[in-house]
């Protein structure tokens, strides 16, 4: 039996079209990909009146925000470090998808989280270095879509409150930021 060196050093024109075949399909999904990633980036900003009139209202207290993939609901609302927490939340309650709130650092009272039930979709809320107490966060134990609370244990805010308002709020993640690392409360499950 011959074998011919032709063969097995060159490939034949039927071979050299399928991979030249599969890589002009490969590069035409990848051109595809990147304009659909594109047009995706390059949506234009939809938000409803209510929105609108909202974040321009919360231009003031330096709000920083966060919109849904379809830039059309406002769904994060960022306070950090505002010492006008309350009159600020008077307009962040007005926004119907916001998920995420955070008051780290503000002041924040346990008057203002009671007006946090209008926020039906509220999944987490960062109050660490706050002068939130033990009764603040008890308000929170009846929002049904809240599932993450971000603290730092002090004298008003005390281990004891946490794990009462984990005793009536199963549910709730209370995540204790006073450590380098970020902590649970004890007989939460991970």
């Amino acid at each position: 039996m011959t074998v011919h060196s032709r063969s097995l050093s060159r490939p034949t024109n039927r071979k050299r079209f399928r991979l030249w075949h599969a890589l002009v399909l490969v590069t035409m999904a990848s051109l595809v990909s990147l304009l659909l990633w594109l047009a995706v980036r390059q949506r234009p900003v939809t938000l409803s009146e209510t929105e609108k009139d909202v974040l321009s209202k919360l231009e003031k207290y330096q709000a920083k925000y966060e919109l849904n993939e379809d830039k059309d609901k406002v769904v994060r609302i960022v306070l950090d470090g505002n010492r006008s927490v309350d009159e600020a939340l008077e307009e962040v309650v007005r926004l119907p998808h916001l998920r995420r709130l955070s008051m780290n650092n503000s002041s924040v009272t346990d008057a203002s989280l009671l007006k946090l039930y209008k926020c039906k979709r509220l999944q987490s809320i960062g109050l660490c270095n706050t002068s939130v107490s033990d009764r603040g966060l008890s308000y929170l134990a009846r929002m049904p879509s809240l599932r993450n609370i971000y603290v730092t244990v002090n004298d008003k805010l005390t281990p004891g409150g946490i794990a009462a308002f984990q005793r009536s709020s199963p549910g709730v993640r209370v995540h204790v930021m006073n450590r380098a690392k970020r902590t649970m409360v004890e007989g939460q499950r991970p």
